[in-house]
């Protein structure tokens, strides 16, 4: 979960507060979904110790859910993180052209989460548009494909026709 992030448990939401160090440090905190620093343990702060739906929760493994992503999660920012990485002299062509189309299109990354395999696939992704390594066809294409973009590559003979492939 990143702040602002909100967890729907058992038909009530509760805003991810941030990391803390122990449980006694959120007793004084706001009302919400605590992690502890350093790990992936998340747990719930509430006002009510004996309220029934947050028993349920931690019955259900809800937080645990939480921690391994599976959780309802809905997103409330107030400002998009726009992902976008500036043209080298070092990138290639189709390098050029993905990082075209995602400053043409001025997404938020974490609103296509959803498209990668898990966090290591989003972060590998996106490593290959910020650092200096090349980008393949076959990654090219699964950007794309992520991106909702197709493309069509045209070969021409040297007499200007099109070859058909």
């Amino acid at each position: 979960m990143l702040p602002g992030d909100i967890a729907e448990i058992e038909g009530k939401t509760f805003p991810f507060r941030g990391e803390v160090d122990n449980a006694t440090d959120a007793s004084t905190m706001p009302i919400g979904v605590y992690r502890f620093r350093g790990t992936n343990d998340y747990f719930l702060h509430h006002s009510k110790s004996n309220d029934p739906d947050i028993i349920e929760a931690y019955k259900r493994n809800m937080l645990d859910d939480i921690a391994n992503d599976t959780s309802i999660i809905q997103r409330e920012r107030t400002q998009k993180e726009i992902f976008r990485s500036d043209i080298t002299q070092e990138d290639s062509y189709l390098k050029v052209v993905l990082k075209k189309i995602l400053d043409e299109m001025q997404i938020d990354i974490r609103d296509y989460k959803h498209k990668f395999q898990n966090d290591n696939h989003l972060n590998n992704m996106r490593r290959l548009v910020t650092s200096n390594a090349g980008l393949t066809m076959d990654k090219f294409c699964e950007w794309c494909d992520i991106l909702g973009y197709s493309w069509k590559l045209t070969i021409y003979r040297p007499d200007g026709s099109v070859m058909n492939v």
